[in-house]
């Protein structure tokens, strides 16, 4: 995670880098210049990256990225995001700045409650798509985990892992979105009595067990550091529209080297 901070009032610039979410207290570079030219006069200023492998071939890629000023007028109104009685939730991701989505309002649409807070049912206006919404009230507790998940989850891509969408740290309000399950949690499926639903037949099962097992080699021994999830339990287990397993709740995992 990289920070990079530029203050007019002293012309500085620094940037911050770290393994963990949490910002350093000392920059790693820390520069003295004068950007005022880009920002004065200007009705428009574009922020972008690049990246340089020099003669070797690599792939760049930003998980997600966010833009703060302070101090200046806002060109627009902002999105009110995040408060109780409102029925609107405002979630920044990497690729598509603000997407606005709803779930009637937070006392009802309630899927699951992973290990910091509330999952909700939510659905995006401006797509058409539903996710699946794990909301907390602010808590020292629950911002660390919350956190750990982003962080480890964020740079984890594979067909039986819950796919992140976006996250927002906003007014005491944490929130990650994930691609919604609509066949919900193992442990729900598995004890369903046979007149209120579809129960798993033997080649679900088989799908499944196999999926988790190749989940965790992934996890164990195709990453580049060690992901150890430590809370793998059916409730934890979600079921896309096909029965495939998709391992998710990651506020309790730990990334360990290899040679531990």
């Amino acid at each position: 995670t990289s920070w990079i901070d530029y203050k007019t009032d002293v012309n500085s610039l620094s940037v911050f880098l770290s393994y963990s979410p949490i910002k350093p207290r000392d920059p790693i570079l820390f520069v003295t210049v004068d950007l005022s030219e880009y920002f004065r006069g200007n009705d428009s200023v574009y922020v972008g990256f690049s990246a340089s492998a020099e003669k070797s071939t690599e792939l760049h890629q930003i998980d997600s990225w966010s833009f703060y000023t302070v101090g200046f007028e806002p060109a627009r109104p902002r999105l009110r995001s995040h408060n109780v009685s409102d029925n609107s939730v405002s979630v920044s991701t990497g690729n598509e700045g603000v997407r606005k989505c709803t779930s009637k309002n937070f006392g009802t649409g309630i899927v699951g409650h992973g290990s910091f807070g509330t999952v909700y049912k939510a659905f995006f206006i401006s797509s058409g798509t539903i996710a699946a919404v794990k909301r907390s009230r602010h808590s020292h507790e629950g911002k660390t985990e919350f956190l750990s998940e982003l962080s480890i989850i964020a740079g984890l891509r594979y067909k039986n892992l819950v796919q992140l969408l976006g996250w927002c740290v906003e007014k005491g309000e944490l929130l990650l979105v994930y691609d919604f399950m609509p066949n919900g949690s193992l442990d729900k499926m598995l004890y369903k009595e046979p007149e209120r639903g579809k129960l798993l037949n033997w080649s679900h099962r088989v799908n499944i067990v196999v999926g988790l097992a190749s989940v965790l080699v992934y996890l164990h021994q195709e990453c580049e550091q060690r992901v150890i999830h430590r809370d793998i339990k059916t409730a934890n287990v979600l079921l896309d529209g096909n029965f495939n397993p998709r391992l998710g709740d990651f506020g309790l995992a730990k990334l360990m080297d290899h040679d531990k």
